[in-house]
């Protein structure tokens, strides 16, 4: 494997880890902080809700550090899946093809 497979699989590797521990961060949130009528099962509360998360002040006063901490955490993972496809693409790597054999 080539140097910059590794950087690759490294950078989409911190992507993913950094998504899943910002993905849980903030459903411990919504479940802290959602109000009380919020409780039945329906998609348009998770999209209230996620689109509480990307509102200033969305979970009140109370919230806004850790609102602001997961945002900082989902950042993290949008910026090294940008670095991995930008490694991707400078180094000019295939992710389809196999090594050579022989």
């Amino acid at each position: 494997m080539t140097a910059g497979a590794l950087i690759f699989i490294g950078l989409m590797g911190a992507a993913w880890i950094a998504l899943v521990w910002g993905w849980v961060a903030a459903i411990h949130l919504m479940g802290r902080y959602k109000k009380p009528g919020e409780s039945q099962f329906n998609p348009l509360t998770g999209l209230r809700l996620w689109g509480r998360m990307f509102t200033p002040q969305g979970f009140g006063g109370a919230a806004e550090p850790d609102r602001r901490r997961i945002l900082r955490i989902l950042g993290v993972a949008l910026g090294c899946f940008a670095l991995a496809v930008i490694a991707l693409m400078a180094m000019g790597l295939d992710p389809t093809a196999r090594p050579a054999r022989g």
